[in-house]
């Protein structure tokens, strides 16, 4: 996925970066809530609250992270609750490039590894109002190949460890994780 996003980066014609899953939907209003803050601050890295759904369910669950996007420590929470739906980020693709485009290397996690790659610089602005409607399914990479994507996310930690300022409570979770089976 990476590799196509990077290809994807390196010949658009909008100034903005934004990404839809095959298996995801943007809401109608997706970009135009997004467009909405932009006309007030262009260089600003955006994600909004999501509906996920799965297959069996009948319901959509609203996720909502008000309370993350807000926090003084938001890098760790990032890092140890892994809250961020890559298709309800935009950002300007100079920002992408800056930061070094997205890791090739990484099958599962190369999204949250450019988050944590731009918040060495700027912040995220959240939007509440959910924007996109998320699908899970036992077919995503994330649930085929746990394994890898919890060796590439300890891979992610070791080399951002030292970037990133943590609180005891969150540096625990990170340790939790890192013990887990993810």
């Amino acid at each position: 996925m990476a590799s196509a996003l990077n290809h994807g980066l390196k010949i658009a014609r909008n100034p903005y970066f934004a990404w839809l899953s095959h298996d995801d939907l943007f809401l109608p209003y997706r970009l135009s809530e997004d467009r909405k803050l932009r006309e007030l601050c262009p260089d600003i890295v955006t994600f909004t609250a999501f509906y996920l759904f799965s297959d069996k369910a009948d319901h959509l669950h609203l996720v909502n992270k008000l309370k993350f996007a807000t926090c003084h420590h938001f890098a760790t929470r990032l890092l140890a609750r892994r809250f961020l739906n890559g298709c309800t980020v935009s950002a300007p693709i100079k920002t992408l490039i800056r930061c070094g485009l997205f890791d090739e290397s990484l099958r599962s996690t190369q999204d949250y590894d450019m988050w944590l790659k731009i918040l060495e610089t700027q912040k995220f602005t959240y939007i509440e109002r959910p924007t996109v409607l998320s699908r899970q399914h036992p077919e995503q990479d994330s649930k085929k190949l746990p394994e890898a994507t919890r060796v590439e996310f300890r891979e992610i930690l070791r080399r951002r460890w030292g970037q990133v300022r943590f609180k005891a409570r969150l540096l625990l979770d990170l340790m939790l994780i890192l013990k887990s089976r993810y």
